[in-house]
């Protein structure tokens, strides 16, 4: 006992007098000392005297009425005063308390009454939410509430309802329409409070997103496991003979039972929807206040297992538990109802709109996903509220029994002959609730492959032996060609594509050359190898480089040529990790920043981000270009986001390496400054923010670049560099050393010294994911004949898969559905992948169609591959009247939510809503490529010509002026011009809206070698939006 607890102005105490169980009187036991301390620290602050009051206690709830806790009630007495105080505690019992957990629920619901419901509170009121009509203020006043674990001593007091007439309903019957309404409209109040705070204040929200407090005691290995078998073959054993679906899903729980226990509390699972919840809903645990016979009010209390989770465990709980078979026929649907209406109305009271929020569609999803959960608690409570008090197990036996077995080897409420019969009919009915309302536990359902099944009859005859066409099974997958190469249309596609390749690859040499003879010399004269020497030094020998973006900025600048925007960016390997690179080309206006150059670094930055992939910086840049510095410095995906990803990213754990191979000034020095590690080279590489002129401008100081920020200075005095180099070659092998030592995983199967060797350099590209892939049936320089320059006319999309994919084989899904969309599955270098290309508009169908083959590969977490020839969704009255619109919508909003590797390639062209759907730039494809024939706009110049005409010619009428053909000519030609010139690939790629344009036949390598860099972040879970219907 502390010195407080032997304080002399000590109250006098009494144990009061005595509850009766079965015929027998039992004293109010012996209570400990903190409960003592907890009231007499109450009781000033309640106003009585200290030293001058009493304390008495009695039994505060009847057996059965408490699991984790005793509830005992102490009257405060001072001369004529006498106030009366439930006080919960944890059980007295040793056993029951340890075996049991309880000290964590206790920590649960003080932290309920101490923070999280005070809090809420103050929330509605500061959204103007003020009374109990309105909002959710619907708990008891708590007075006190501690808990020290480490002690295992914890108090929570509040008032006793029972003195403003509130009411326990009898747990033994089921409950009525008016109790139920009043509980779903309070439990929608309470999400909608969760939900709009979480929005709101989602700081102070935090703190409360906490999982079950007992998920450590339901794992297939925990104390409980023997028990929750025990409870589930209880409900196996309520079902009837002829109940055969009913007993089959109930056998298939046994096998995932312990999993679906934990995965209905994962809230991950539930977002963006997750609310914290009451967690334990059943009729124990609420009180109703009456008027006139009638239910007014309702109070929630003992909040032990609240919890940050899917809103649906509270309502099926209840649900499933407090009501029949009967009341769920009748009200079922009514009831979700009256608490998504009770729901949205206080989200909009607390200034919210639950079509963002929470939706219906959502809630309705939400109870296809968890609402078995009514199940899992159904075998629980409803032996217990079947049950009479006298009845129930001795909890204090078991705990003991616990103790001994570190296991619970029986059900914890087991049937009589008195509730057998009770039990029977209310279980069997949750389960076959469950199964008619969708509730079923499918996730890991088994094929019952043993079943025979007898035909007869017409049937037998129908299904007996068929003729059917011979088809060797390992070739049945292998799509056959059409392509013959000897045609005319082939011939001419073939030439056309040809000298598009042939006028891309002058391009490209031309960008190639950087800056030119005059500014090469000048860099290389002063021992500096040019960017892409560097590239090439860096990365693992023989190895591929993924060069991205090489044709950006072509011809934006006007007579300012600015080849590849002066910085080289892609993807290689290095010490046998995928790494992303960025070098700056000083020959190229001295490596300064336009804004296009700003935006491909970004954009590298990004590919490293989405790909979990190491940086390599290679500076050597005269910082911002100042004549463009608007353009460059000051907005959000401006210069200064360069280090703000470099910040994030270090944080991820993703690699930031720095190597400084020339000037490095002003914001750029941050580069090196905020790497992971930074190597410098002697005497080319200099880090500072204002270089010698500034600084003689600005202090009158005279001092050379080398002195300012040079090697020595950094790596022996300001400590900014980790890593000194005598050259660049130096500084390239140091770099491979920083790699090495990253710890990452293919750094670890790289073999340095065996990496020159002929056979290591042929097999370095490394693109197999697991055993060697089969090449394509077909040659890929077949594309050029199959795809041609000509976009209206039409060609199969399966003859450009067959030409990509291992072995052209393809599995095709709903082939005869939608049939101007492609879906299926195909291996890319041995990777399963998921194919959507087109073959014409889409239609509602082929939408349709696309959005269920998009969910199936994001649920198998398979990586995606989009191939573009779209002129749009399908317009007119009929399409319209079809649902174009939603149905489009849905493939759209697969396709955004997917979370999977997702590559596209244009192969046609891109038009309108259509790039949307098939994932275009905005839907953040990890890689998006274009072939050099391919075309991209809002729509067609003719067609946007034919309507901007259309809209003249109506104004001229309108006005009464003359509308002629020449006129109208003259207003379409500049507008086909526009996008003519805008659609064109080299205006896409100047501008970053891809990652490149690629020669169709290195097709296949340039997929396999982005998705191999995708593959390096893991796979995570999809959740999709709402899907119109």
């Amino acid at each position: 006992m502390t010195e407080a607890m032997k304080s002399p102005e000590r109250p006098e105490l009494s144990n009061g007098h005595a509850e009766h169980v079965n015929g027998k009187e039992e004293q109010v036991p012996e209570l400990p000392a903190y409960l003592y301390t907890a009231l007499e620290r109450l009781a000033p602050k309640e106003g009585f005297t200290a030293g001058k009051f009493t304390i008495e206690f009695d039994f505060g709830s009847s057996k059965g009425d408490g699991f984790v806790g005793q509830m005992f009630k102490a009257v405060i007495g001072e001369g004529d005063r006498k106030d009366v105080y439930l006080c919960k505690i944890p059980p007295l019992d040793d056993a029951r308390r340890e075996q049991f957990n309880t000290m964590i629920a206790f920590a649960r619901e003080t932290l309920a009454y101490d923070r999280f419901l005070p809090a809420i509170c103050e929330y509605q009121r500061e959204k103007g939410v003020l009374s109990a009509a309105d909002g959710f203020f619907h708990t008891p006043r708590c007075y006190y509430a501690h808990c020290d674990e480490v002690a295992q001593e914890s108090v929570i007091i509040m008032e006793d309802l029972r003195l403003r007439e509130f009411r326990l309903w009898n747990k033994h019957n089921i409950i009525d329409y008016d109790h139920a309404s009043l509980f779903m409209t309070h439990i929608g109040r309470l999400h909608a409070v969760s939900l709009a705070m979480k929005r709101d204040q989602p700081e102070r929200f935090e703190q409360f997103k906490l999982s079950n407090p007992f998920d450590v005691m339901l794992t297939a290995d925990g104390p409980f496991a023997n028990m929750i078998l025990s409870q589930l073959q209880m409900v196996i054993d309520a079902l009837d003979e002829q109940d055969t679906i009913e007993r089959e899903k109930m056998e298939q729980l046994k096998e995932t039972v312990f999993d679906e226990l934990i995965r209905c509390g994962k809230a991950h699972l539930a977002e963006p929807y997750a609310v914290v919840g009451h967690g334990d809903c059943w009729t124990n645990n609420m009180m109703f206040r009456y008027e006139d016979g009638k239910v007014k009010e309702i109070m929630l209390f003992d909040w032990q297992v609240m919890r940050y989770v899917t809103p649906v465990q509270d309502l099926v709980y209840f649900i499933f538990c407090c009501t029949d078979g009967e009341f769920r026929r009748k009200h079922y649907e009514e009831m979700i109802d009256i608490y998504h209406r009770s729901l949205s109305t206080t989200l909009a009271k607390l200034q919210h709109d639950a079509n963002e929020l929470f939706p219906r569609s959502a809630l309705d999803e939400q109870l296809r996903v968890f609402g078995h959960y009514g199940i899992l608690m159904g075998m629980f409570l409803v032996p217990m509220m079947c049950t009479r008090n006298e009845d129930l197990p001795d909890i204090e036996a078991l705990a003991q029994k616990m103790a001994e077995a570190k296991q619970l080897n029986e059900s914890f409420f087991k049937t009589t002959e008195s509730n057998q019969d009770t039990y029977a009919k209310r279980m069997r009915a949750v389960v076959k609730d469950c199964i008619r309302y969708g509730r079923t536990m499918l996730s890991k359902a088994r094929v019952l492959l043993s079943r025979t099944i007898v035909h007869h009859g017409p049937v037998a005859r129908l299904l007996g032996p068929q003729p059917f066409r011979a088809v060797h099974v390992s070739e049945a997958n292998v799509l056959a060609t059409e392509v013959n190469r000897q045609s005319a249309e082939f011939k001419e596609n073939y030439g056309q594509m040809n000298d598009l390749v042939a006028s891309l690859k002058r391009v490209t040499g031309e960008v190639l050359a950087g800056g030119g003879p005059e500014a090469t010399k000048r860099h290389t004269s002063k021992g500096k190898l040019l960017a892409r020497d560097r590239i090439n030094r860096l990365v693992d020998p023989g190895s591929p480089f993924l060069e991205l973006s090489t044709l950006a900025a072509h011809g934006m600048y006007g007579k300012d040529v600015v080849n590849a925007a002066g910085i080289v960016t892609g993807i290689g390997r290095v010490q046998g990790v995928e790494c992303v690179i960025v070098a700056n080309d000083a020959t190229v206006k001295g490596g300064t920043y336009y804004p296009i150059t700003v935006k491909k670094h970004l954009r590298a930055q990004e590919i490293a981000q989405e790909n979990n992939l190491p940086c390599i910086y290679l500076v050597d840049s005269g910082g911002a270009n100042l004549p463009r510095q608007a353009d460059v410095f000051p907005d959000k995906m401006h210069f200064g986001r360069i280090f703000y990803n470099q910040a994030n990213m270090s944080a991820r754990g993703i690699p930031q390496i720095a190597v400084v191979m020339g000037s490095c000034t002003a914001g750029g020095a941050y580069v090196p400054a905020m790497a992971d590690e930074s190597i410098i080279v002697k005497r080319q590489g200099t880090i500072f923010l204002a270089g010698p002129p500034l600084v003689k401008a600005a202090t009158g100081e005279v001092v050379s670049a080398e002195d300012l920020g040079g090697a020595d200075l950094h790596c022996r005095t300001s400590g900014v560099t980790d890593h000194y180099a005598v050259d660049d070659e130096h500084a390239l092998y140091l770099a491979r050393q920083v790699v090495k030592n990253l710890n990452r995983p293919g750094s670890a199967a790289y073999n340095e010294l065996a990496a020159s060797t002929t056979a290591t350099m042929i097999t370095r590209e490394g693109l197999s994911f697991g055993t060697d892939p089969e090449p394509p049936r077909y040659p890929a320089s077949d594309l050029y004949g199959i795809v041609g320059s000509n976009l209206t006319k039409t060609f199969d999309v399966r003859e450009v898969i067959a030409r990509i994919v291992d072995g052209s084989r393809f599995t095709e899904f709903k082939k005869f559905y939608g049939e101007t969309i492609v879906c299926g599955y195909a291996h890319l270098y041995g990777q399963l992948v998921g194919i959507v290309g087109n073959n014409g508009v889409l239609f509602s169908e082929s939408a349709l169609k696309g959005a269920h083959f998009i969910q199936l590969c994001a649920q198998k977490r398979i990586p995606l591959l989009f191939l573009q020839n779209i002129t749009g969704f399908m317009v007119g009255r009929d399409a319209e009247a079809g649902g174009i619109a939603k149905n489009g919508a849905k493939m759209v909003t697969a396709v955004a939510c997917a979370n999977v590797p997702k590559l596209t390639l244009i192969i046609g062209g891109s038009y309108g809503a259509g790039n949307y759907g098939m994932c275009g730039r905005a839907y953040s494809p990890r890689f998006l490529y274009m072939w050099p024939n391919s075309r991209i706009s809002v729509m067609g110049g003719s067609q946007a010509a034919g309507v901007l005409a259309q809209i003249t010619e109506e104004q001229y009428r309108r006005t009464g002026r003359e509308w002629t053909e020449e006129l109208g000519n003259r207003i379409k030609a500049p507008i086909v011009e526009q996008f003519e010139a805008e659609g064109s690939p080299y205006y896409s790629t100047a501008r970053l809206w891809d990652d490149g344009i690629i020669d169709p036949v290195d097709t296949r390598r340039v997929l396999g070698l982005s998705l191999q860099a995708a593959l390096n972040q893991p796979i995570g879970d999809t959740r999709f939006g709402v899907f119109r219907m």
